[in-house]
């Protein structure tokens, strides 16, 4: 049986120690670990599982369940994602700092500054407002406003860019970007309530999960076990690759404090969706996470 957890590198090393040392083998996938029962558990599933989610609650790590090996990220839930090995620049031509237009399904573009990438398998993005029949020009990205607050996090899958001015640095490097990372997760049982609270079916599915977000969003509730932050600082080099320092102090939510937005990577279908008018996953993990 393999259990899937995911958060933080600084927190999954300190869980992998507590895991390893408990008799279970680990492996590292991008944005956390796959846990499985080591010799000294044997057949008792349960007995693992309870262990494995404890500890993961307690280390401030997402437990997103068990089953068979394959990769999730921590919105959808089970979807694969084809995360790229090559450099985002050496894949597109996009460079640090410049912009890029984005192709969607339907024919226009989408539109972001690229500022980043990060080795678990993510890129820094400052998305535009702009969608347009055609590639827009450098100076109409940089005079219009921008999509979120601050830049996101979006998972590096194989999605096509297109650089627009590589010498049109709209975006000043190195530079340094706060994000935080909620503590805590709720309990199963706490799940079950919002399920009938918000009358939302199978959380355990993508859409499931997806549609509670949503429906918490729209009322600005925040998940029941998430009681605090750290503040995790992406500090973004000369050429675009991204280092992490975690600040270990943990804070609580107050009313009225502007935070920075979740260190949780999207997907590039969420973007989309958001700049043409539709759900804003990415929105709802800021107000619910």
């Amino acid at each position: 049986m393999e259990h899937f957890i995911y958060g933080s590198d600084v927190r999954l090393a300190r869980f992998t120690f507590s895991v390893l040392e408990a008799g279970f083998d680990v492996e590292s996938v991008p944005g956390g670990v796959i846990v499985t029962g080591g010799q000294d558990h044997g057949p008792n599933g349960d007995f693992a599982s309870i262990l494995i989610e404890s500890l993961a609650l307690e280390h401030g790590l997402s437990y997103d369940g068990h089953g068979t090996s394959v990769f999730r990220d921590g919105s959808d839930q089970g979807v694969p994602l084809d995360i790229q090995t090559s450099s985002f620049t050496s894949r597109t031509g996009v460079v640090a700092g410049s912009p890029c237009a984005l192709p969607m399904q339907d024919g226009r573009f989408a539109h972001a500054l690229y500022l980043g990438e990060y080795s678990r398998g993510f890129l820094m993005l400052e998305v535009s407002t702009i969608v347009s029949d055609f590639p827009a020009r450098w100076e109409e990205i940089e005079r219009e406003p921008r999509q979120y607050r601050q830049p996101i996090l979006v998972w590096h899958t194989g999605f096509s860019a297109i650089p627009l001015e590589p010498t049109a640095q709209l975006a000043a490097l190195p530079t340094k970007v706060l994000f935080r990372c909620g503590v805590g997760w709720p309990m199963p049982e706490e799940i079950e309530s919002l399920e009938r609270d918000y009358r939302v079916n199978q959380t355990d599915s993508p859409e499931g999960w997806n549609a509670l977000l949503l429906a918490m969003a729209e009322v600005r509730d925040r998940l029941p076990g998430v009681e605090g932050y750290s503040i995790f600082t992406a500090h973004v080099g000369q050429e675009g690759v991204v280092q992490l320092v975690e600040d270990y102090a943990i804070q609580k939510f107050e009313v009225g404090i502007a935070l920075p937005m979740p260190w949780e990577p999207g997907r590039i279908e969420e973007v989309f969706s958001a700049v043409s008018g539709g759900p804003d996953l990415i929105t709802a993990r800021d107000i619910v996470m």
